[in-house]
């Protein structure tokens, strides 16, 4: 099912630019990472992971796959760093990372402490290691989407994913995928096109390079945009 809380992928810009953007440092996730969270003159909170201009492509690509079949998925722009921005001059990020073109994905109000929510159905699921009865229990939990998260899962192994997919759960008791390592877009671009053809092993994908070849087959406007990229990217591509 496609999330009313945000802006699917097509409604925001291809490209954003960090001028006058407010900075701060977050802990995400079982590991804790320390991500980046830029608020732009608008209000709009934006997670930047600083892993690059490819897992850029790859993020921004998937979400537009993920959201034009009916998956609820993050949506997330290209962008455009500042010279100033405090990212790029922060030690903690390995050095290849820090440069100018990044994701920004648009970050979503997450689901709080459920023994604070009346009637959450997340306390319907059930903590055990069996795997059907979990099934059944996310099924039936009221989670308003559960189905995409199996949706999601499946698409990931037609994308060649390396690890499972993200769950993240809303305010509004909606599932929202989150994208997974994978071999994106090269198993995009074999999806679009039906070749099986591998690309070469080295190459330049630019504004009117591979992807949006790629992508110009396919008949859905909105995943052949999703596919796009700006004009100042150039994304290089090592097997």
């Amino acid at each position: 099912m496609a999330c009313d809380e945000f802006p699917s992928i097509i409604q925001l810009p291809q490209l954003v630019r960090s001028t006058g953007w407010h900075w701060e440092q977050r802990a995400f996730g079982l590991y804790a990472h320390n991500f980046w969270v830029g608020t732009d003159q608008e209000g709009r909170h934006w997670l930047v992971k600083m892993r690059g201009k490819y897992d850029a492509v790859r993020e921004r690509v998937y979400a537009s796959l993920s959201q034009h079949v009916g998956i609820c998925t993050q949506s997330s722009s290209y962008l455009l760093l500042a010279n100033d921005a405090p990212p790029l001059h922060d030690a903690g990020t390995a050095r290849p990372m820090r440069v100018p073109h990044q994701a920004a994905i648009l970050q979503i109000e997450e689901h709080g402490d459920m023994d604070e929510c009346e009637g959450c159905p997340l306390k319907n699921l059930q903590d055990t290691k069996d795997a059907q009865a979990y099934f059944r229990s996310w099924v039936t939990s009221g989670i308003k989407n559960p189905w995409d998260y199996f949706d999601a899962t499946m698409l990931g192994y037609l994308c060649a994913k390396h690890e499972p997919t993200g769950t993240l759960i809303t305010t509004d008791h909606s599932f929202v995928g989150l994208k997974m390592i994978s071999g994106l877009p090269n198993a995009l671009m074999r999806l679009h096109s039906g070749s099986r053809r591998h690309p070469p092993r080295t190459g330049a994908w630019q504004d009117g390079g591979e992807i949006p070849r790629a992508t110009r087959s396919c008949r859905c406007e909105a995943t052949r945009r999703g596919g796009e990229v700006p004009s100042c990217w150039t994304v290089i591509y090592i097997t």
